[in-house]
């Protein structure tokens, strides 16, 4: 099988604790690199709504350090993904992994950090985090993009940056989805239908999601999957995967784990056990086509299309 999950905690974790990217304990461990066909992981660098001007933009560049530096220490587990190149060459039992920023707040209201960021292969910016940030606002204020966040979304249009309205308040999403006709990424949330967490998309910012040719990852906090959080397991993951597919999700339901960010169901609570889960939807009677979409090549082809990857291999075949 393979794997592309677009959001995890992992590098902020480590780094926080001086951990290695190898053999640390956490969610996600490049022990895992080689037993998946492919596995692209999605790091993101997450800046608390607390840390703001320069210390943010010094955040982000000691993440970055970091990364490059484990890529170096373990070039035969970790291959970092900056260019076309590095996606399209074969995975030779290597993880994968493309640098995102987890709040806007990252930027420090400046546009050029958005172009020194890119410079360190940040390639999707999840705008906002809980709170308030130069951007715009997280889904606990309902309000809209300020004139800053506007003009960083043009910017990261231009270079090539993911926009993911993961985290933005539904007046935020609404100004993304005014700006321009371009996809989006949700890069861990789930459907509010299914449960009714405010941090969850509704409908109808599904289904425009849908129609920009946009992805959705599937979030596994057990907070984001069950109105009873306690409850929450695969079948969990099975029903907010349904509603996707229900609304015409076939080709943006992806995986969006946010592992070692959030408390997630024991059955699935590592990278290891996602061939678990896997299989569990594969009961359901999903094709291994569908489900090699959903676990990876919806994000790779979105991913190729918004950057200019050459395309990856087809999905397998029924």
């Amino acid at each position: 099988m393979r794997i592309f999950d677009l959001h995890c905690d992992t590098l902020t974790a480590c780094l926080g604790k001086k951990l290695e990217l190898l053999d640390s304990g956490r969610m996600v461990d490049l022990r895992f690199a080689g037993q998946a066909e492919d596995w692209v992981q999605c790091f993101a660098i997450f800046v608390p709504d607390r840390i703001s001007g320069e210390d943010a933009l010094q955040w982000v560049r000691d993440h970055g350090a970091y990364f490059d530096s484990q890529a170096g220490k373990y070039p035969e587990k970790l291959r970092t993904v900056r260019t076309a190149g590095d996606l399209a060459a074969p995975a030779d039992g290597r993880c994968r992994g493309m640098l995102t920023i987890e709040g806007g707040r990252a930027f420090a209201g400046q546009l050029e950090a958005i172009d020194e960021f890119y410079g360190l292969g940040v390639r999707m910016v999840t705008l906002t985090w809980n709170g308030e940030n130069e951007l715009g606002f997280g889904a606990a204020e309902n309000k809209g993009l300020k004139p800053f966040g506007k003009e960083a979304v043009r910017r990261m249009r231009q270079l090539g940056i993911a926009i993911d309205i993961s985290h933005l308040a539904d007046a935020g999403v609404e100004d993304v989805f005014a700006l321009d006709d371009g996809p989006v990424v949700a890069s861990h949330s789930n459907c509010r239908s299914v449960c009714g967490h405010r941090r969850n998309l509704t409908d109808g910012q599904i289904r425009e999601i849908i129609r920009r040719g946009g992805v959705i990852g599937l979030n596994f906090f057990t907070e984001f999957l069950n109105d009873a959080p306690e409850k929450a397991g695969p079948e969990d993951v099975y029903r907010h995967l349904e509603h996707l597919l229900g609304l015409g999700g076939e080709k943006a339901a992806a995986l969006g784990s946010d592992y070692d960010g959030a408390e997630i169901p024991p059955q699935f609570d590592h990278c290891e056990k996602l061939p678990e889960l896997y299989d569990y939807l594969l009961k359901k009677n999903y094709s291994e086509a569908l489900l090699d979409d959903v676990f990876y090549g919806n994000a790779a082809r979105f991913f190729a299309g918004l950057l200019g990857f050459p395309q990856p291999a087809e999905s397998v075949k029924d």
